[in-house]
């Protein structure tokens, strides 16, 4: 039973800072949050640093410090260990692909949104905001599709988008790499 009344946090933005807001939320039930994550890309916790396919794109930490978790520094480094293809490193002081760090991410939520708890505690919707809008007794966050979702409290987690490129192959760090411009081939 909650100590507090339930509150319903509208989280904007899905990506490492969106997450792991919802998972700190989420994680003491005695507070009794319920959580709806609003994410525009097909899938949460990657945002642009995330969602990088390269393999060659590793994060600028070891894995030993990674965590999420700030009460439990190994958290990231067990999970990387357990990971069912196997490790990717050899020790903790490796650095492993920032894709893997958004898979460690997205595994944060997938408890939270099972049907165990009726009802999920956590709700991800995919869409994109265009609309939010403060009253006297909540929010109420209005979606491109034109559906609405209505809150205690929303909270803008959208990050940082990659700039918009001004020629093909200048701008996305996070793009495979290509051919230098012969006027003849594409990136």
């Amino acid at each position: 039973m909650s100590r507090f009344p339930a509150r319903h946090a509208i989280i904007i933005g899905g990506g490492a800072s969106g997450v792991l807001l919802a998972y700190q939320l989420l994680q003491n039930q005695g507070f009794g949050f319920r959580v709806t994550l609003i994410e525009r890309r097909p899938e949460i916790g990657r945002g642009p640093a995330y969602h990088t396919n390269n393999p060659e794109h590793v994060l600028n930490v070891r894995a030993a410090n990674m965590s999420a978790l700030p009460d439990d520094p190994e958290h990231f480094w067990r999970w990387l260990s357990n990971r069912a293809e196997g490790p990717l490193c050899p020790d903790p002081y490796c650095f492993v692909p920032r894709r893997t760090y958004g898979d460690y991410l997205s595994s944060l939520t997938a408890p939270l949104t099972s049907s165990e708890s009726e009802p999920p505690r956590l709700t991800v919707v995919h869409g994109q905001c265009v609309d939010l809008d403060e009253g006297p007794t909540g929010v109420t966050v209005t979606l491109a599709d034109g559906s609405r979702h209505i809150g205690d409290v929303a909270v803008l987690a959208t990050g940082n988008d990659s700039p918009v490129a001004k020629l093909p192959c200048d701008a996305d760090p996070w793009a495979p790499p290509c051919l230098p411009l012969t006027g003849t081939q594409p990136c």
